[in-house]
């Protein structure tokens, strides 16, 4: 399997064994919401994420990626928010994550797939601009926190150290419905 792939499933398998062994049954509702929320993000379902059964009908998320935080307040605006996210190809390792009353703590490097032109529009030379692909590493804090019945609040989320890009080598990268099918076997 390809190492991003690969990557993948073994972050998904942490979340699934930190909500499985779980005992409070609090913990381990928010655990498994967790869980689904990350797995339908990856396997092309992430509108069922704002669904009343997973987020409260008033989210709010906070992205800082740079010196400034982004605030997407509300439903419509958090629906932004994912449409960004999904315009690209986007994976995630090396997860770590503890469940409390109040939600989430998450700790992992996401991983973007870019082209070197898209990398250039963006400011970031790579010494090429054209369709070398590279995975862009960045280092990810996340706070996620849940109400009483269960629902997200919100996602707080904060790039913690300076990108490493990775030029793709031969085999590196995947077709989309590959990293989809992983993230199915999740829920």
């Amino acid at each position: 399997m390809n190492q991003y792939l690969e990557n993948y499933r073994k972050c998904m398998e942490t979340i699934q064994a930190m909500r499985d062994a779980e005992q409070d049954p609090r913990r381990k509702a928010i655990a498994a919401n967790f869980q689904r929320h990350v797995a339908l993000e990856l396997a092309g379902q992430g509108d069922k994420v704002l669904q009343p059964d997973m987020t409260v009908d008033d989210p709010i998320y906070r992205v800082k990626m740079g010196p400034e935080v982004t605030t997407f307040d509300g439903m419509d605006r958090v629906k932004v928010f994912y449409e960004g996210v999904n315009a690209g190809v986007c994976t995630f390792q090396d997860q770590t994550c503890w469940v409390n009353d109040w939600g989430i703590a998450s700790y992992y490097t996401a991983v973007l797939f870019k082209s070197a032109k898209q990398l250039a529009s963006e400011g970031v030379d790579t010494g090429a601009a054209d369709d070398t692909m590279f995975a862009q590493h960045l280092p990810m804090a996340m706070f996620w926190p849940f109400n009483e019945g269960g629902q997200l609040i919100g996602e707080h989320v904060f790039l913690v150290g300076d990108p490493e890009l990775h030029e793709l080598k031969e085999g590196e990268m995947f077709e989309v419905e590959e990293l989809r099918q992983v993230a199915r076997s999740f829920l």
